[in-house]
């Protein structure tokens, strides 16, 4: 990594001063470009995109990137590659230059409205499986009914610190007088992570729409069709509301829904 050091220093990279192998080029007044390097066991992982500065108005926030860079998922356009060889480093080398070039002159809102249309292609690949199925789409989520009043629903949740998502399988009463949220699950995606977001909590929930594959976000969205809400769909609501994993997870402790079908445990029904 030392070696990708020097060749970005050389380039005109600023280091964050208090994270090493973060690196920084301004592109405009408004945008920079970013460079997050890693070390893997056996090579380098390279985070690389673009950043829009418009959010640091002053100079504390600027002091603040010179001293740490910006995480990888704070990038608004980002890319992830790994080195293994001398091939790998040229391709590599190939790529972040072509992108550095493509976006030197190009302004913020051109970019972001350029991620915002990537979004939308990312939103587009949960429903071009979700709607053959009779889901119908609603902003990021993605609902079915399961009698008049309850609703089974797959939910693409930003999180609101981040640029990554949760994604979770909820079920909820529309009946009067106020409904309630019978089922929530946040779903487990151990084992789709490119690398762990070490900075954060539940690293194995979370997911990069940007550095993910499509072939890895369908196998998450059939996956959870297959397995948390199908099982919903081919059974009798009264009798999945007496399995123990259902329980726990009635949001509203049926106090809220008119007729719940969720049975009370056992350790409830003592009481």
């Amino acid at each position: 990594m030392e070696h990708y050091k020097k060749v970005l220093l050389e380039n005109g990279f600023d280091e964050a001063t208090m994270n090493p192998f973060h690196f920084w080029k301004k592109l405009t007044d408004k945008t920079a470009f970013i460079i997050n390097l890693k070390m893997l066991p056996h090579g380098t992982g390279i985070v690389y995109g673009v950043i829009s500065t418009a959010v640091f108005w002053s100079t504390g926030d600027w002091d603040h990137f010179k001293q740490h860079g910006r995480a990888d998922d704070e990038c608004n356009l980002r890319f992830y590659l790994e080195i293994h060889s001398e091939d790998d480093t040229i391709t590599a080398s190939d790529k972040i230059g072509a992108l550095y070039h493509e976006y030197l002159h190009i302004d913020k809102d051109t970019m972001l409205a350029q991620i915002k249309e990537l979004r939308k292609q990312f939103i587009l690949q949960i429903t071009n499986v979700l709607k053959p199925l009779g889901f119908r789409k609603k902003g990021n989520q993605w609902q079915r009914k399961l009698s008049d009043n309850i609703i089974l629903q797959f939910r693409a949740d930003k999180d609101p610190y981040s640029d990554l998502y949760y994604f979770e399988v909820d079920i909820y009463s529309v009946a009067p007088p106020g409904g309630g949220w019978c089922y929530h699950k946040r779903l487990d995606l151990k084992g789709t992570n490119i690398f762990d977001w070490k900075n954060y909590a539940e690293p194995h929930r979370r997911f990069d729409w940007q550095l993910q594959s499509t072939e890895n976000l369908l196998e998450i969205v059939n996956r959870a069709y297959h397995e948390e809400l199908k099982p919903f769909l081919e059974n009798d609501l009264a009798e999945m509301g007496k399995q123990p994993f259902v329980w726990n997870r009635c949001i509203c402790q049926r106090t809220r829904c008119t007729n719940c079908w969720v049975e009370k445990n056992l350790w409830e029904s003592k009481e």
